[in-house]
């Protein structure tokens, strides 16, 4: 059973500057994690504008924050069937179809994100993520050394890639230490699967 990698759904800067005064609000809410606040913000200005698509992403990203998956989905859905070009938005549609375990489906919306947004370093780890789990490992490997091509500090992707290396038929110890060791720098939690197959010297952080 593979282990869990993990993900990090992304925020959709900039969207609604053309509602200057709630919407502003909302995008404040949204960054401070204040997701009721923001659900709420957006909500209302559905109710004028209950076509804007960019709207109706950000309320779907608020809803998934808040673990209010189908909702979510149904908000996530109709704004990429409006304004398909919405990178993001398939991103989390392919989340959400990680999370019910349609890895295939997963797979196809985080293709489109990329192609939408091929250099977002996130949407190339969600893809690579969703590889992971269908059993790809080279595509795996491929999409997120790309993630962190593009971020060298995505502490996401150097931990998943510590995983990928330390699945293989033969682990590729040195390069899951130094994967998991940046990861580690950049705060991510300690993981126990992993420390079990290093030696305490590979997985101390590094020193500042």
């Amino acid at each position: 059973m593979h282990r869990s990698l993990l993900c990090l759904l992304v925020a959709l800067p900039g969207w609604g500057e053309a509602q200057p005064s709630k919407p502003a609000q909302a995008a404040a809410a949204y960054q401070a994690r204040d997701w009721e606040q923001a659900a709420r913000l957006y909500q209302e200005i559905l109710a004028t504008q209950p076509s804007d698509e960019a709207t109706l992403g950000n309320y779907g990203l608020v809803l998934y924050r808040l673990e209010r998956w189908e909702e979510a989905e149904s908000l996530l859905s109709e704004a990429v069937q409006s304004a398909p070009e919405l990178a993001r938005c398939w991103s989390a549609l392919g989340l959400l179809a990680f999370r019910r375990g349609e890895v295939e489906l997963a797979i196809a919306h985080h293709l489109r994100a990329v192609a939408l947004e091929p250099e977002n370093a996130r949407v190339h780890g969600h893809l690579g993520v969703a590889l992971y789990e269908k059993g790809w490992f080279l595509g795996a490997e491929t999409e997120l050394r790309r993630a962190l091509q593009l971020d060298p500090d995505f502490a996401d992707g150097h931990y998943n890639l510590a995983v990928i290396y330390l699945a293989k038929e033969t682990p590729a110890i040195e390069m899951a230490r130094r994967h998991y060791r940046r990861a580690r720098d950049l705060g991510v939690p300690a993981d126990e699967g992993i420390e079990a197959q290093l030696t305490p010297s590979e997985i101390e952080p590094s020193s500042p």
